[in-house]
């Protein structure tokens, strides 16, 4: 019993001490307030998108990563704003929202993200064909614009391109803006390429003059339009217009009582960003008159002879041009009638003769005349046994100097005269060898170049044959008279070219000009009519120009007498 009362007694004795001890020790803590958050990533078409890492941020930030499903999990966050991330990738654009944690709960979400990809094209020119280098190329997007700068090849590219509705726009100076519509998934796209179509250009060009060509005034004038623009020229007689529209143009110098412009129109397509024009030549406007020329129009390739040629009239300046004869054969050059009525030439004349093995053509040049109306064309003479060439008018109408050469392996070329009263051929004594021939404005000597034993000659004889002067030995021809008869020109050649060439009659003040060949002075005396690759040349106050004479053969021009223009 003593020992049951020990333990009852202890036990009382718990049963109180033990109240007190917990009354007396600290509160346990309570649980904290948590949710979570189930979230999915779907892209901008709404399928779910894998494999990305997702982040949430309050105070700490956790990470994890979406399932094959698109589903993301994240347990036991603590109660508030989390803010949930996803930085981007090279496939996707980033984006975040804020998601409201609460206790004891889950909070779904869906998580949309852009998918991004690169758009990449090239551009190039049509008039060209070849790659738009340093083009810029702008992108607009959602409200946002983005650049670039095509490469060397012509190349663009605008990586991490959001998915949406967007378009493209190239600019280039001078050709039409290009817009491209496009609707991007976000995964590559590679464009058709982008032509870009000219719409303007640049026109350069240059008024050659003997005072330099500066504060002359060019205007340009749209064939389609009609609008004109207007440009002086510099000091040098350069001018430029900027900013001509694509298609049909064509420029006129405005001419002034003094000068007169050859070509009076350049013709030209605008197509390329830049196109330098022919040159217009300030020419004294007292040569403005009529000139004859041959033009060949079908040429013998293998035997590189033409076999069809047009004499062909029009003004100085390129305007008033029509045929006047059409010839099958080569032709010599044309020389006007005293009052500019008839053109006189030569061309080749066959005759058929029977030979024991068949028949034989012999053919021989011989003078034809014809109307400058281009009637009326009629061979001259018949002279079988002389091969003629070089007809020239005398001034006073009533003879043809001509350069005439007899048949045979002793041929012997010489100047001759035909008498129109008679039709008589009278040879000029003293003139053996000679090929180029003119008559003197008075009519009373002659010049004329002749080549005999392997040596070239300019001479100058009357037109009896007597007083005989050589001027200069070498490589010249083409002797042309001044107006007043006291200086003649000549081309003069050697081994670097042609140069046109000035002499006085009795063989003083030797003097170069400028480039050319086949000089022909104009009647009034202000001109050289030459043929070259150059411009005008201006020296020793001698204009030798190259005229505008479309399709012409060289060496073969003549000046008119007369000064009333074509129409």
């Amino acid at each position: 019993m003593k020992d049951f009362s020990r333990f009852a007694a202890t036990r009382r004795a718990l049963l109180i001490i033990t109240p007190l001890f917990l009354a007396c020790s600290d509160p346990l803590p309570p649980k904290p307030a948590v949710g979570t958050i189930l979230g999915t990533i779907r892209d901008g078409r709404g399928l779910v998108v894998a494999g990305l890492v997702v982040r949430a941020a309050l105070s700490t930030t956790y990470q994890t990563v979406s399932a094959a499903d698109g589903t993301f999990t994240f347990s036991a966050l603590p109660v508030g704003q989390w803010q949930l991330r996803f930085d981007g990738t090279d496939d996707f654009e980033s984006t975040s929202m804020p998601v409201d944690v609460t206790a004891g709960a889950a909070t779904n979400v869906t998580m949309v993200v852009g998918r991004v990809g690169v758009i990449q094209g090239m551009i190039r020119y049509d008039d060209t064909n070849q790659p738009a280098a340093g083009v810029q190329v702008r992108m607009f997007a959602n409200g946002d614009e983005r650049d670039a700068v095509t490469t060397a090849d012509g190349s663009f590219k605008f990586e991490r391109t959001a998915a949406g509705t967007l378009s493209i726009t190239v600019a280039s100076p001078g050709y039409r803006d290009v817009t491209v519509p496009i609707s991007f998934k976000g995964t590559g796209l590679t464009l058709s390429p982008i032509t870009l179509v000219r719409v303007s250009g640049t026109i350069l060009g240059s008024v050659k003059a003997a005072h330099g060509g500066g504060g002359v005034t060019v205007r340009l004038t749209h064939t389609a339009s009609g609008v004109q623009q207007i440009a002086i020229t510099t000091g040098d007689g350069s001018f430029t217009f900027a900013e001509v529209p694509v298609g049909a143009v064509s420029l006129a110098v405005e001419a002034t009582p003094e000068t007169f412009a050859a070509p009076a129109v350049i013709s030209l397509s605008m197509q390329a960003a830049s196109l330098t024009a022919p040159a217009f030549i300030l020419l004294p406007r007292a040569a403005l008159r009529p000139i004859a020329y041959v033009r060949c129009v079908q040429m013998d390739f293998t035997q590189d002879n033409c076999v069809r040629s047009h004499i062909v009239v029009s003004n100085s300046d390129g305007t008033g041009g029509r045929t006047v004869a059409d010839v099958d054969d080569y032709i010599s050059r044309p020389s006007w009638s005293p009052d500019a009525e008839k053109l006189i030439f030569s061309r080749p004349v066959c005759t058929v003769q029977q030979i024991p093995w068949g028949t034989a053509s012999t053919c021989r040049s011989q003078l034809h005349t014809i109307n400058v109306d281009g009637t009326d064309l009629a061979q001259l003479i018949q002279a079988p046994d002389l091969d003629m060439s070089s007809p020239m008018w005398s001034t006073d109408g009533t003879r043809i100097l001509f350069s005439g050469a007899t048949p045979g392996p002793s041929a012997t070329r010489r100047l001759y005269f035909v008498n129109l009263a008679d039709s008589s051929i009278i040879a000029v004594p003293n003139t053996e060898g000679g090929t180029g021939a003119a008559l003197s404005p008075d009519g009373s000597r002659i010049a004329f170049d002749a080549w005999q034993n392997g040596t070239g000659t300019l001479n100058v004889v009357n037109t009896d044959g007597s007083g005989l002067i050589t001027l200069v030995s070498g490589g010249v021809g083409g002797p042309t008279w001044s107006a007043d008869g006291k200086t003649i020109a000549f081309a003069q050649w050697d081994a670097t070219g042609s140069t046109v060439t000035v002499i006085n009659t009795d063989g003083g003040n030797l003097r170069a000009v400028g480039p050319g060949a086949c000089p022909q002075w104009s009647p009034d005396g202000s001109l050289i009519a030459a043929v070259g690759s150059g411009d005008a040349t201006y020296a020793n106050d001698v204009v030798v120009a190259m005229l505008p004479l479309q399709g012409a053969l060289p060496c073969l021009h003549a000046w008119s007498p007369a000064a009333v223009l074509l129409p």
